[in-house]
């Protein structure tokens, strides 16, 4: 009778397991990008700002191999595209696994970034954040032995928290700006925006970032983070939707692909 009671809480504990990954359906199309040979430059890059916009995949594979190297830890940063509550920093300690692998997460980094008041644990948003999800697979692929960190950003997020945030981010992580730039506009006119937002990186304005809409880019805070955490920028490329799809398009989407030094 002491074994059955011994026993029966365990498979109890079967039956209700809840698996410790997020399980990512993986995108076929990736692999015709992934073996790729050609990257930017031949240069130490401490971070990068990529698109999430799935359609410029060769160049976002080619950013990737540009910036691929042995960074321990990777903070990866996206806007908060789905969630309706205004909190402002959403993150999770759940890795990820699908045909890429698996690709764990900084536990101990995401419970210190946790006693910071803005931040909150959330699985459920974390999962479908497609700012986040697309970039795993790449991640998984030129980043060998590497964990993440998975930071949704709301357009709630103030200047003085992300300050503070600033001041705890350890100096040998690796940081990856999931940013999408104009949206909605011909390309005639969002290549007008993009001009506007190349002068304030050129001036170093950043507190500008956070009087600008989506007509510029999609998520000021991200912006303003790792501008303010770089050293230097370059600007490698850029590109718009409709360079993909076709100019008569009605509502496209730019694209930066910037490497942070």
């Amino acid at each position: 009778m002491i074994k059955y009671r011994i026993l029966l809480p365990l498979i109890f504990l079967l039956l209700n397991f809840e698996p410790a990954g997020f399980e990512l359906e993986y995108d076929p199309s990736l692999e015709l990008y992934m073996e790729e040979s050609e990257i930017y430059e031949d240069v130490d890059l401490k971070g990068m700002i990529v698109p999430h916009h799935n359609v410029p995949l060769d160049k976002i594979t080619k950013m990737y191999r540009t910036a691929s190297n042995e960074a321990k830890t990777i903070i990866l940063l996206s806007p908060d595209h789905f969630s309706t509550s205004d909190r402002e920093m959403l993150v999770s300690k759940k890795s990820w696994y699908g045909e890429f692998g698996e690709l764990h997460t900084d536990k101990k980094l995401i419970e210190q970034l946790l006693t910071l008041d803005f931040i909150y644990e959330d699985d459920d948003e974390i999962v479908k954040e497609h700012g986040l999800n697309i970039h795993i697979p790449f991640i998984s692929r030129y980043f060998e032995n590497v964990r993440v960190v998975p930071i949704a950003v709301n357009k709630s997020i103030q200047k003085h928290q992300l300050d503070e945030l600033l001041t705890v981010i350890p100096e040998d992580v690796f940081i990856i700006a999931s940013v999408d730039f104009s949206h909605y506009y011909p390309k005639k006119e969002a290549d007008q925006f993009d001009k506007h937002t190349m002068k304030l990186f050129e001036i170093e304005a950043y507190d500008e970032f956070f009087k600008l809409n989506d007509a510029y880019f999609d998520t000021p805070g991200v912006l303003y983070l790792v501008f303010s955490w770089a050293n230097n920028y370059k600007i490698y490329d850029r590109a718009n939707s409709a360079d993909y799809i076709g100019d008569h398009v009605m509502e496209s989407t730019s694209y930066f692909f910037i490497g942070l030094e």
